[in-house]
């Protein structure tokens, strides 16, 4: 079957909005920090903890499905959390929440694993135009031979709430070649994937 370039350039869409909307929920989370809790005016508080964020995404060869996946620390609930998206053409199932913490793990040098299930009839998903039923993600991602690779390690500053964090912040990021399987799907998918790993906050001001 011809795959037209408007199918094409529509689920490219589908998977940009899904990326930003995930990324932006990220963002807002103040790095997904869930220490113990303090009040104003005690001074200098250090944590002492991890906080982790792993992130993959990629795209089937004619763009045609895509899936992006996420697990990281919730800032208010303390909560690990999760999110998965599949698209193709014009539909997708998307996850998220507590029971899809454990989908994605990404190590520094590269290697990724993304497994979940994603079920129409559960409550914490939201489908659009999708009449498949279930669908199984299993897949292991390598690094890209002479593809892009970033890293950065050192002190980190936020701002949350009229507060002041100091923090020890290591990122890594990586072109990925995806393999295994997605139901109904053909890999390889191509993306690329990121872990980043935040100790040590202090409450400065």
């Amino acid at each position: 079957m011809k795959i037209t370039n408007t199918l094409k350039e529509k689920s490219k869409e589908i998977c940009s909005l899904l990326a930003y909307v995930m990324a932006a929920t990220l963002i807002t989370s103040p790095l997904a920090f869930a220490a113990s809790p303090w009040k104003a005016g005690q001074g200098t508080v250090n944590t002492k903890f991890m906080t982790t964020s792993d992130y993959a995404t990629g795209c089937s060869n004619n763009d045609t499905s895509c899936f992006y996946a996420s697990s990281y620390d919730d800032f208010l609930s303390g909560v690990r959390q999760g999110y998965i998206s599949v698209s193709s053409y014009s539909s997708s199932i998307s996850c998220s929440g507590p029971a899809y913490a454990g989908i994605v793990s990404t190590n520094p040098g590269g290697n990724v694993s993304v497994k979940a299930t994603l079920n129409p009839s559960d409550p914490s998903c939201y489908t659009y135009n999708w009449n498949a039923g279930p669908v199984t993600v299993n897949l292991s991602g390598t690094y890209t031979n002479g593809g892009y690779r970033y890293s950065r390690s050192g002190k980190s500053t936020q701002y949350y709430n009229g507060t002041t964090y100091k923090y020890d912040n290591k990122y890594d990021s990586f072109q990925e070649t995806f393999t295994g399987s997605i139901t109904g799907f053909t890999t390889p998918f191509t993306g690329d994937a990121s872990a980043e790993r935040n100790s040590n906050r202090e409450q400065v001001k």
